[in-house]
């Protein structure tokens, strides 16, 4: 069946083979396709570095605290074989209590992850991707703030010593959308409403501040004359 497209809108020229095709934008990264599904751009999936675990969480023993603190380089998160193992998975609605595999896919699958690649610049120790929200809940959720992920994968631990190991051959099998995250707001849906939380907590900061001076003038019996305009011109860092 044929539907009319949509009258006004923006479309996203493919230029690209896994490119997307959109005709609204919602926020700085956030986009609606023809069908109402949610296309969620350059979200941070994964990162170097260190992690840290729980007694019980991965089969490595831990130090004296009941702490282990893995190792992830980026030989090991950006191998092609780890970062192709990315391509096309399925996004999930929390970690399922299983892999995610053709018997329980229709289930368990709330949209897929595409366009895997590695950040660039002060985003180089990121594993980054375009992810496209499909289900009904799945986009209430994220608009509703449900925008930490998680990666459910494979990996192989080799231990140097009581709560220390690395991770190497790390295979992904999907991406998860969840309330908190192992690695918080650094891998993340981003969207510019954030940005404008902190401007404005910036400018109540600013007023704060004027007010402060302008008691201090007046208990000193100066009195505050100026009309120049506050400096609005400080640019917010990008997390």
């Amino acid at each position: 069946m044929f539907k009319k497209k949509p009258k006004q809108g923006r479309a996203k020229m493919a230029d690209k083979a896994n490119e997307f095709y959109t005709v609204s934008k919602i926020g700085k990264t956030r986009e609606i396709t023809p069908e109402g599904y949610l296309l969620c751009r350059d979200v941070a999936l994964a990162r170097t570095g260190t992690l840290l675990y729980g007694d019980g969480e991965i089969p490595v023993e831990p130090d004296n605290t009941g702490r282990i603190v893995v190792t992830r380089g980026d030989d090991d998160l950006f191998r092609p074989e780890t970062m192709a193992s990315a391509e096309g998975k399925p996004i999930t609605n929390d970690h399922p209590d299983d892999w995610v595999k053709p018997e329980n896919w229709k289930e368990l699958c709330c949209g897929v992850g595409q366009n895997i690649r590695r950040g660039e610049g002060l985003e180089d120790n990121l594993l980054i991707g375009d992810l496209l929200v499909t289900d009904k809940q799945a986009i209430e959720d994220v608009m509703n703030g449900k925008v930490e992920i998680s990666l459910g994968y494979d990996t192989d631990y080799l231990q140097l010593e009581k709560g220390r190991a690395t991770q190497s051959n790390i295979v992904i099998n999907h991406i998860a959308l969840v309330k908190e995250g192992r690695n918080g707001n650094r891998c993340a849906i981003k969207d510019s409403k954030i940005m404008a939380k902190k401007t404005g907590f910036l400018d109540s900061l600013r007023k704060k501040i004027k007010l402060t001076v302008d008691e201090a003038l007046e208990e000193a019996g100066v009195t505050n004359d100026s009309d120049e305009p506050e400096d609005d011109d400080e640019e917010e860092s990008k997390s």
